[in-house]
């Protein structure tokens, strides 16, 4: 009986941990700067961020300059007890960037949960090189 408890708990925390995370809406910003000086700052973030743990790095998927878009992606491994690998799980990242009247532009990132810290990098790297609109 005992052990009968013991795995339909272990059985709802396992349900518990797989269930989707919900991840906040985007939210625009606008930056005083024209598109293309914002997506090579964006490209820059990405690119030198240095990853999140027992992750394979952030790699750009999708770029593109013209229309304002980049997709980056990581993947995980997680582990469970004692240190026993049990599985994997991919984050993303996607930024669209887009003009918004004369030397203003709008950034808007859409991630998964585990992305966030990634998000904050470019959100603060374009904070420091440019003023916000």
């Amino acid at each position: 009986m005992r052990n009968l408890k013991f795995l339909m708990l272990l059985s709802l925390l396992l349900l518990a941990a797989c269930a989707p995370r919900a991840v906040p809406a985007p939210e625009a910003t606008f930056y005083k700067g024209t598109k293309a000086q914002l997506y090579a700052a964006a490209i820059e973030a990405i690119s030198t961020s240095p990853g999140l743990d027992n992750s394979s790095g952030w790699v750009i998927r999708q770029s593109d300059s013209e229309g304002g878009f980049i997709s980056a992606q990581t993947t995980v491994q997680t582990y469970g007890l004692f240190g026993i690998r049990t599985g994997e799980r991919l984050e993303t990242l996607s930024v669209v960037i887009s003009e918004a009247g004369e030397d203003r532009t709008q950034l808007v990132i859409q991630r998964s949960e585990g992305a966030l810290s990634l998000a904050e990098r470019v959100r603060g790297q374009l904070d420091s090189k440019f003023n916000r609109a």
